[in-house]
């Protein structure tokens, strides 16, 4: 009997440990966009500027509302024809980890990525696309995923002679 009990007490322990260490070390976002309930309302760019290697993105979210806290599936393209990929996959931004929200969330949310310089913009049209998301939430025990809401965003803008 003491067997089975330490037996089925170590594969518990385990299995808890796994759970745990997965969701906490191995969190990612996981985007639902469809909430039509939003009344219209969704985060918006509203700003990005070019530096020789870095782009400079402000995105801000409707007021009361939680202000972005992933990003994911993040590009721009110039209308010169260079382009460069900052995320494929979703990363947490402002703060925000797993379902826990940042201790100084910003909205509107200002951050800088740095990129291969040769690819800088400049006295040309560009194009972002970023998959923003926000209320992110705990989707299930033992779940990896946190559940956010995701909004598919475009901007187009100038950017002048550096």
């Amino acid at each position: 009997m003491d067997q089975k009990y330490f037996i089925i007490s170590f594969t518990l322990l385990v299995f808890f440990f796994l759970t745990n260490v997965e969701k906490s070390l191995g969190c990612h976002p996981s985007g639902d966009d469809h909430h039509g309930h939003d009344g219209g309302h969704y985060p918006q760019i509203t700003g990005a500027s070019f530096k020789s290697g870095e782009l400079t993105l402000t995105v801000h979210a409707w007021e009361g509302r939680t202000p972005p806290q992933a990003f994911g599936h993040f590009s721009f393209r110039a209308d010169s024809g260079v382009a460069w990929r900052f995320l494929k996959h979703p990363q947490f931004v402002n703060g925000h980890h797993c379902e826990e929200d940042g201790p100084n969330e910003a909205n509107p949310f200002t951050s800088s990525w740095p990129f291969d310089a040769s690819q800088t913009p400049s006295n040309t049209w560009f194009d972002i696309w970023i998959a923003v998301y926000t209320d992110c939430y705990d989707m299930e025990f033992g779940s990896s995923a946190v559940g956010c809401k995701s909004y598919n965003l475009h901007y187009r803008g100038w950017q002048p002679a550096l």
